[in-house]
């Protein structure tokens, strides 16, 4: 801790809808001026109204910051019925924010579907657990 202020840790989380096979969402996430880094972050795939079964690869995960300057992760994201609300996969990264931006994609594999073969929409969410510089109040 300095006479300026503190560093603490926070979390973010950002959660997108797929709401057709094969879609690619687009991120492109700006932090403030007061996020310095990114230590981790968990994908997880969360159920809309419909039950989903069991799937290890629901879609592609791939992530940059730092105007693309560092691609830190491409993975893929799963869903288990067994934990349905915990972090499916937590991975360290440890990225510097010197711009702000986190960047990049998801794409659905189109395997959450019903008995029938049906598309089943789904959301995910990406819990980032950052580094965040804290002002002192008053300017102490």
């Amino acid at each position: 801790m300095s006479a300026q202020g503190e560093h603490i840790t926070k979390w973010k989380v950002m959660t997108f809808l797929v709401n057709t096979p094969g879609e690619i969402i687009k991120i492109d996430e700006m932090f403030p001026s007061n996020y310095l880094e990114i230590v981790s972050l968990s994908p997880i795939v969360v159920p809309t109204d419909q039950t989903i079964p069991e799937i290890p690869e629901c879609g592609e995960l791939s992530l940059s910051i730092n105007c693309h300057t560092n691609h830190f992760l491409h993975t893929t994201v799963g869903f288990s019925e067994e934990l349905p609300t915990m972090y499916s996969e937590s991975f360290m990264v440890c990225q510097e924010l010197h711009y702000g931006r986190l960047t990049g994609y998801y794409l659905d594999e189109t395997k959450v579907v019903n008995e029938e073969q049906i598309f089943i929409p789904y959301k995910v969410k990406i819990h980032l657990e950052c580094i965040i510089y804290k002002r002192a109040k008053n300017g102490k």
